[in-house]
């Protein structure tokens, strides 16, 4: 979905799943930090196995990478019933002036996310994916990923990078987790947060 706060919404879930873990490749190679080639989605297995993608780091070795979204997911079921409500009234309005009435009369719910609720939620998401081994492959995984992606619009997250100096992550099963949003139009980026291993 990766929609909340006018975020990418793509119908494909594999196509949200590459588009993730490009743009957070994107943030690393800005910085010269990492390096991941032949990004492409594994194939779909039934039941659905870990990881989502496939990609080949600097030393041509097998990266899993298993994307996850962080989202507030009461917020967007609340705001499905007044999207409906909201663009019934604004296909109605006969004029601008009745179409802005109809956007203030009809507002979405939003989260405001404190940086401790997200430290929290990142926590949760990591302990979930734990739980699902990742299958094996044609080869062994030389890494094991675990991608973040967020759209939240009112996040603090000056909070939040405060709060990552004193807090420590672990997994079971990644040897390294990110962080990333959506586009940031202010810096042209795709800014990312390391969360494993722990940030200097």
């Amino acid at each position: 979905m990766l929609t909340p706060g006018g975020g990418r919404s793509w119908p494909d879930k594999k196509l949200i799943e590459i588009g993730a873990v490009e743009d957070l490749v994107k943030g690393l190679r800005a910085k010269g930090e990492r390096e991941l080639t032949d990004i492409q989605p594994r194939p779909e297995t039934r039941p659905p196995t870990s990881p989502d993608v496939l990609a080949r780091n600097e030393r041509g070795g097998l990266v899993g990478i298993e994307v996850a979204e962080l989202c507030d997911e009461e917020v967007i079921k609340r705001n499905i019933p007044l999207s409906r409500v909201r663009f019934q009234a604004i296909r109605n309005a006969t004029s601008s002036e009745a179409r802005a009435d109809a956007l203030a009369q009809h507002p979405e719910k939003v989260r405001l996310w404190s940086g401790a609720e997200l430290v929290a939620e990142v926590a949760c998401i990591i302990a979930k994916k734990d739980r699902r081994t990742f299958a094996a492959d044609v080869e062994p995984f030389g890494e094991r990923w675990l991608v973040i992606h967020t759209a939240e619009p009112f996040v603090d997250w000056g909070e939040f990078t405060a709060q990552l100096r004193h807090e420590r992550f672990s997994s079971s099963q990644f040897d390294h987790v990110y962080l990333v949003r959506d586009f940031d139009p202010a810096t042209r980026s795709y800014p990312y947060w390391r969360i494993i291993p722990s940030p200097d």
